[in-house]
């Protein structure tokens, strides 16, 4: 790997760039519809931020609906087509960021540089991402997490939070996908259901 694909050796002695997602924010998440919206991947390492070595969990959230619609769906789909077996299967939770605020790494814009990161953190390889994951997570500056551009729509901001900020987190409410109004969401990324 390219040394702006992992971590700097130097990178815990640097100061990081922080973004600051205040409590009362609001943040949304796809997930399995009966099961708690609020989960840390602990010990698994399929996804982008997942720890490489099972030690810390996280949870992925967007800043919006769309975000979490992408990040869930638009990997899966086949063409124009949503399945609408799994909208029915998946459901959309509204989460409440509570005192303190949250504190994370934006890898995207200018804090790819002050990183010392490129964008292959949110593009390139998985395992890369884990280790950048890995190295944010255990900066003296204990961090919530990592804002990134979601993949399927580099507009949105994915959020993927360390399980530390799980007391900052308040499950307000969950609706089934094919119940909530899918109309504009469809529309934005030309598909059918």
């Amino acid at each position: 790997m390219l040394p702006s694909e992992i971590p700097p050796d130097d990178f815990d002695d640097r100061p990081l760039p922080i973004e600051i997602i205040a409590s009362g924010a609001v943040l949304y998440r796809s997930h399995r519809a009966g099961h708690d919206p609020i989960y840390f991947s602990i010990g698994h390492t399929l996804n982008r931020f997942d720890d490489p070595v099972g030690e810390f969990g996280v949870c992925y959230c967007s800043k919006s609906p769309e975000g979490a619609f992408a990040e869930t769906f638009l990997r899966q789909r086949t063409g124009g087509f949503v399945d609408p077996n799994e909208l029915g299967m998946r459901a959309l939770a509204t989460l409440e960021v509570l005192a303190p605020d949250l504190r994370l790494a934006p890898c995207y814009g200018a804090g790819l540089a002050k990183l010392g990161a490129t964008a292959a953190v949110t593009a390139g390889s998985v395992s890369a991402a884990q280790q950048w994951a890995s190295a944010i997570y255990h900066h003296p500056n204990a961090l919530d997490g990592i804002l990134y551009r979601v993949r399927h729509d580099n507009n949105q901001i994915g959020v993927a939070l360390f399980e530390r900020s799980s007391p900052s987190l308040c499950w307000l409410q969950s609706e089934l996908w094919r119940h909530t109004d899918l109309d504009a969401i469809c529309k934005r990324y030309e598909l059918v259901l």
